[in-house]
């Protein structure tokens, strides 16, 4: 229910920082190249990479597959979380992250590539977008694309063009995490503080947290 939690354990010694339920079955991913499934989140069972030694930390249920995202310049895709194989993004340099946004599948630039957005509808082509390169975390409600990251940094832009930087959510601190329903934006940072938008990420307010850290 969200409410009650159990601690239980996957039997891998990989760290695990992304995990995705398409309806019958969660997958998980971590570092190094670690893929679990598991019908119940109770017991897991270790699936083949597609390579080996790749720090991957998200994973996304697009309604047919599986996509998950890390530091190589592909994403790992799956319809049934059991087989995976590597798929081409464009991409010219490594991807630090990605995520679905209003059905749109996106992966983040890493290093000297950060100001690249790669775009999905299907996860099979991509368009590359220009963005700030602080951008860490990107959201979208299918008109304006949000992005946040270091230093406080929130932009925003209509279709991922002409990006603007709006009102800074907490000063100088960093975001990492983001999501947005209609004109409703939410951002988090790495210490555990929640911001809101309800203007499409131009104006934001602190709103109360659970704990003081995450």
């Amino acid at each position: 229910d969200g409410v009650s939690w159990s601690e239980g354990t996957s039997g891998s010694a990989s760290s695990f920082l992304g995990v995705a339920w398409s309806g019958s079955q969660f997958a998980a991913v971590g570092s190094p190249s670690a893929l679990l499934t598991s019908p119940d989140g109770l017991k897991w069972t270790t699936r083949p990479a597609p390579e080996a030694n790749k720090a991957v930390d998200q994973v996304v249920w697009t309604g047919s597959e599986f996509v998950a995202f890390g530091l190589m310049s592909e994403v790992w895709v799956s319809a049934d979380g059991v087989v995976w194989e590597a798929r081409a993004t464009g991409a010219t340099a490594t991807i630090s992250t990605g995520g679905l946004a209003n059905g749109e599948l996106f992966a983040i630039g890493s290093g000297p590539d950060r100001v690249n957005i790669y775009r999905s509808i299907d996860g099979v082509t991509w368009s590359r977008t220009m963005a700030p390169q602080s951008i860490r975390a990107v959201a979208s409600n299918g008109l304006i694309l949000v992005g946040v990251g270091e230093s406080g940094g929130a932009h925003l832009a209509e279709q991922g063009v002409e990006w603007v930087r709006s009102q800074d959510p907490f000063g100088d601190e960093d975001l990492r995490s983001l999501t947005a329903h209609g004109g409703l934006v939410i951002a988090g940072t790495s210490g555990g503080l929640l911001a809101k938008s309800t203007d499409h990420g131009m104006t934001w307010e602190a709103v109360p947290s659970v704990d003081d850290g995450w």
